[in-house]
Parts: C-alpha cells; sequence; structure tokens
C-alpha cells in the first residue's frame, strides 16, 4: 500500500533539519493542522525518523517540544529527494499498449476468469516450453 503523507513527512524532515522545530512554525511551514501534525510527528517518531523531546520552560503552559532529524530521518529526506528529482518518460506506445492491456484485463475479468489464475497458467506454460527448448 502507498503512504499517502510521505511528501508531508519529507516536508517536516527538511523544515525541522533547517532548524524550525516549534509546532507552531511546522505546522503553519507544512501548512497541516496542529492534529495531523501531531499524528505525523509520532508516526515518524515510531518510524525513527525523528526524535522529539520536550523542553522545559520557566514560563506556564505546555512545554515546548524540539524535533531533531535522525540519521536514519536525514537518510530518508536524502532518498525522497533523489528520487523526487528522476522523471519518469514513457513513450506513447506504451501508453496505449498498457491502456489495451487494461481493456483486455476487463473484458476477461467481465467473463468471469481470474487474471492471477490466467498469469499462473501462462508462467507454467512458459516454463515448460523453455524447460523442452533445454
Amino acid at each position: 500500500m502507498i503512504e499517502k503523507n510521505i511528501p508531508t513527512k519529507a516536508l517536516l524532515l527538511r523544515l525541522s533539519s533547517e532548524g524550525v522545530t516549534g509546532s507552531l512554525q511546522l505546522s503553519t511551514g507544512a501548512r497541516i493542522g496542529p492534529a495531523t501534525q501531531i499524528k505525523l510527528l509520532r508516526e515518524m517518531e515510531d518510524e525513527g525518523l525523528v526524535r522529539i523531546a520536550g523542553i522545559r520552560s520557566r514560563r506556564a503552559g505546555r512545554p515546548r517540544t524540539r524535533v531533531e532529524v535522525t540519521p536514519l530521518g536525514r537518510e530518508f529526506l536524502t532518498s525522497y529527494r533523489e528520487l523526487t528529482l528522476k522523471s519518469l518518460r514513457s513513450r506513447r506506445a506504451d501508453l496505449r499498449k498498457a491502456a489495451a492491456d487494461a481493456r483486455y484485463s476487463t473484458r476477461l475479468e467481465s467473463r468471469g476468469l481470474s487474471l492471477y489464475d490466467l498469469f499462473l497458467e501462462t508462467n507454467e506454460m512458459s516454463r515448460i516450453a523453455g524447460a523442452g527448448a533445454l
């Protein structure tokens, strides 16, 4: 399953690594609400991407928190940056073939055939044909 929060997590990591550590600054910089920010930061802490530490203050009210990016978090951010720089390219012919394959798969499925079973059957036939050629 693809996680939809990866870009937001990367943004929070980038902001934190640039020195933005306060809750208000993080939520403003990432354009997310406080509840979403707290949820994501807790997930990121569980994943080992950040360390969240309370800062004692002489002022009354909630204690401030500091978000520290871990080495794993820095590695995640570096990998994310590298992946976002790579462009995905496809030829028009490839897209047409993919669309045709999708229509064919839909027709097979509408006739009650299991695409997975057909895949396994094709694989088995290929394996037998390959073994006979040796």
